[in-house]
Parts: C-alpha cells; sequence; structure tokens
C-alpha cells in the first residue's frame, strides 16, 4: 500500500489512541490524543497525519543546529566571564540566579531549537544561509521530547515513511550517559551508590512522558531512580549536613524538569524543616540554592540552561557581535533573528516584529506588531499569564515559516531540532498551528518523515 494510501484511511487517528507499550513506556497517552466525540477525536495534541519532507531538508536543519549550539556555548562562556551583577540584572535575570551564574557551571546535557524554515526553503532544495532562523532555544525545561525520540519514529513507520532520525534514541542515549558519567567522575559521585534521580511535576503526561524517555535512555547503560518533583523532600538540620532526599534515597545528580522560577516563587509547604527553624515557610529555592552552589546536588540541567533560554540571551548575542570570532558573529547574523531590548529598534529595523517576554514559555503573552500597526496585531494572552505582563520583554523580528494543507485548512508548519551536549544535532520534528503563534493552546505534533 502507497503513503498515500496509508493516509487515506479515516480511522487513520486510531493508531495514534493505540500506539503499542513499547512506544509510550507504558504510559496511556489517551489523554494526550483527545476525546472521542461523534466517531472522531479532538485534536488537541497531535495532528493525526503525517507529512513528507526532503531528505537534504533535514541534514540542514541539523547542520545550522549545531553550529547555533557552538554560539550559545560561546555567548554563554561570554556572560559569564564578562558579566557584572549589574549588567545580569539589567538584562532580566533573577537576582536569585546571580551568584549560581557568576560562580559557572557545567553546560545543559541537550536543548531544542525552535525552528523557522523560510517557505522558499522548504518547497525547493535551494538552501539560503538565512532560510533558517532559530526562534528560541529550550534549555531549562526542554519538552516535546519524546515526539523526537519515539513518537515521530512509530508513527512514520506505520504509515510507510522512513524515520528522519534513525538511531536517533541510541545516539542521544549514548552522549547522554557519557555526559553523566563524566560530571559523575568531576565530582566524584558514585552512581553505584548514589545513582541519578530522575524527576518532574505530576501535572502533565507530556512532561513525564519526556522524562521516562530520557530515564528510557539512560537504562540501556545505567540504573537509575524516579521521583516526582512534588514528592522530593529536602532536609535542614542545624547539626546536620542540609540533603536531598527521594524516597528515603539520598541524591548526588539530580536530572528535573521543573523550571528554577517554580522553585523561586514556590513556598515550600510541606518541606521536611524541623520546627522553630524559620518563622515563616522557605522557599524549594533556598534550599536546592543551598545544595547546588556547595555542589552538594548536581542539578541537570545547570544555572546555565537558565542562561540560554532566557530570551534576552537572543538580544545579549546581537548587541555584543564585536566580542566574537568571525565564524560566530557570521552565524548569528544568519541564523539568530535580530533581537532587541528596546522596541524602537525593531521598529527602526524590522517591518513586522515580536514583543516577548524574556521568561516566556510556549508562545505565552507574545504580542506582534507592525509598521503599520505598532499597536499590538495579536496578543496571545491565555488565562494564567498573568505573571508576564510585568515582566522585561524583547522585540524580535518576524520570521516566516511555511503553510501547508492536510485536507481541514492551512497549517504553519515550525521545525524543532535537539542537540547533545557535544553539539551533535540528533533528532528533528515538527509543530504545526493554524494560528500565527506555535503555542501550548494550538500547537500540535506533527510526524514527519521521507
Amino acid at each position: 500500500m502507497s503513503f498515500q494510501e496509508k493516509l487515506a484511511g479515516k480511522d487513520k487517528w486510531k493508531f495514534f489512541r493505540e500506539m503499542p507499550a513499547e512506544a509510550t513506556f507504558g504510559f496511556d497517552v489517551l489523554t494526550m490524543m483527545g476525546d472521542v466525540e461523534n466517531g472522531e477525536p479532538s485534536q488537541k495534541y497531535v495532528v493525526f497525519d503525517a507529512i513528507q519532507v526532503k531528505p537534504a531538508l533535514i541534514e540542514y536543519i541539523k547542520q545550522i543546529a549545531q553550529q547555533v549550539w557552538q554560539v550559545y556555548a560561546v555567548g554563554c562562556k561570554y556572560i559569564v566571564e564578562e558579566f557584572s551583577e549589574e549588567d545580569l540584572l539589567e538584562c532580566g535575570y533573577l537576582p536569585d540566579y546571580i551568584p549560581h551564574i557568576l560562580k559557572g557551571g557545567i553546560l545543559p546535557p541537550d536543548m531544542r531549537f525552535d525552528i523557522a524554515i523560510h517557505p522558499s526553503a522548504f518547497y525547493s532544495e535551494h538552501y539560503e544561509p538565512k532560510n533558517i532562523r532559530i526562534l528560541e532555544a529550550n534549555v531549562a525545561t526542554p519538552t516535546f521530547f519524546w515526539e523526537s525520540f519515539v513518537g515521530n519514529m512509530f508513527v512514520a513507520e506505520h504509515f510507510g515513511l522512513q524515520d528522519p532520525n534513525p538511531k536517533a534514541f541510541e545516539t542521544h542515549a549514548a552522549l547522554f550517559y557519557q555526559y553523566v558519567s563524566e560530571i559523575a567522575q568531576i565530582y566524584g559521585i558514585d552512581l553505584s551508590k548514589f545513582p541519578l534521580c530522575f524527576s518532574v511535576p505530576q501535572s502533565y503526561i507530556e512532561d513525564i512522558l519526556a522524562m521516562a524517555t530520557r530515564q528510557g535512555m539512560y537504562s540501556l547503560y545505567e540504573e537509575s531512580i524516579s521521583c516526582f518533583t512534588d514528592d522530593l523532600v529536602f532536609e535542614s538540620h542545624p547539626q546536620a549536613e542540609p540533603a536531598l532526599y527521594a524516597h528515603n534515597q539520598l541524591v548526588k545528580m539530580l536530572m528535573v524538569h521543573y523550571p528554577n522560577e517554580w522553585f523561586v516563587e514556590d513556598i515550600g509547604e510541606g518541606i521536611n524543616q524541623p520546627p522553630n527553624i524559620l518563622d515563616t515557610p522557605a522557599r524549594p529555592w533556598d534550599y536546592m540554592a543551598e545544595l547546588t552552589y556547595r555542589d552538594r546536588v548536581i542539578k541537570l540541567p545547570s544555572i546555565l540552561a537558565d542562561v540560554m533560554q532566557n530570551k534576552a540571551f537572543m538580544a545579549i548575542l546581537h548587541e555584543c557581535l564585536d566580542e566574537f570570532d568571525p565564524d560566530i558573529v557570521k552565524t548569528i547574523q544568519n541564523h539568530i533573528p535580530k533581537t532587541y531590548f528596546r522596541e524602537v529598534d525593531a521598529a527602526q529595523n524590522c517591518d513586522k516584529w515580536w514583543e516577548k517576554p524574556i521568561l516566556g514559555r510556549e508562545g505565552a503573552a507574545v504580542k506582534q506588531h507592525t509598521q503599520v500597526q505598532p499597536e499590538s496585531l495579536t496578543w496571545n494572552f491565555q488565562p494564567g499569564d498573568e505573571e508576564y505582563l510585568n515582566q522585561l520583554a524583547v522585540f524580535q523580528e518576524h520570521c516566516e515559516m511555511p503553510e501547508i494543507d492536510l485536507g481541514n485548512g492551512l497549517k504553519k508548519i515550525m521545525f524543532t531540532c535537539y542537540v547533545g551536549p557535544n553539539g551533535q544535532a540528533t533528532a528533528v520534528a515538527a509543530r504545526t498551528t493554524t494560528s500565527e503563534i506555535i503555542d501550548a493552546e494550538t500547537g500540535l505534533w506533527i510526524p514527519i518523515g521521507f
């Protein structure tokens, strides 16, 4: 049966809802795939389809992602070594982060770039340097992990396509295990006695599945433990060193999917602290900060991930071009959209631009502006986004994305690419939306293949 014939079946969505257990690490993914009404499920997470992409485009995306990883590594090093406390505060880095940033640390285990492909490149095999632009980097809490390394493979093979990321799971697993092993050696951690702990909030199945995928990768080489972030126990006592426990197991290395700003904002109800030590409930951050600053817990990703995920990082790269080598400057100019701290600069240099909160996630609270209509043309504000209202923003030029029609209207396509700790690109995937913004509300995973 041909690819088109397989996709022509009316019930192809059933495969997504009945994906074999080995594809989902035993997790029930029905909550991700939408409720069935009138014989058809709602598309709230995935497009029940697959699209063909050119192998040359996948390879080009990986090539550019590797170049941009070098930029991020160099840019992060520059900030740690050259920025003062005042510089960091002016760029919107949280005051709680400053001592940790100035101390430095280890590069993150991986990062996911969100990528805009110019329509002219998507529909042809002629690629110009500026055809691929990095919209943002997801470093501190990179999601879309299972979809990139496992889900896409199962869908592509089911519909008669070639997986665009052959052996990506095994490759990324090897890179991650080597990374963890090297860090353990540096800090003198015996992983046989103190196994790596994987942790994620007990809230969203997508996040849990992402961390289960990471743990599945690591299990190819080493035993580990897992604990919901809600159940981690910080122990502090005047007569003992502070410590972190997961199910009564002392933790010395923690791979956690929980934004640091949540640790900062949360109040520590239920924290295991002896009575009368503090008059007010402590923040989880206060315990985590002490443990990580003193290297009693090695937290992955480290604080450097927050340096790079902050959207101010892209503005810093453009403002500090004179500080970098020519190859780095060329990559920034070709693949990092012009990003500014002041809107007047964006208005002078861009026909259309986006106002983005520096700590925004999933397209939350972004605004679109144009020369014709400087006031907000599109404001993507959802209940729960109030935290971004008074947050420092950057202003980034608009990047065009291709559109496809799968029979139910045009959808924009955004590509993603994971890069490992050594800068090797490992997995390309895609998301789509019917709106101008690929966010948590409208952004859908769309499997790809050759």
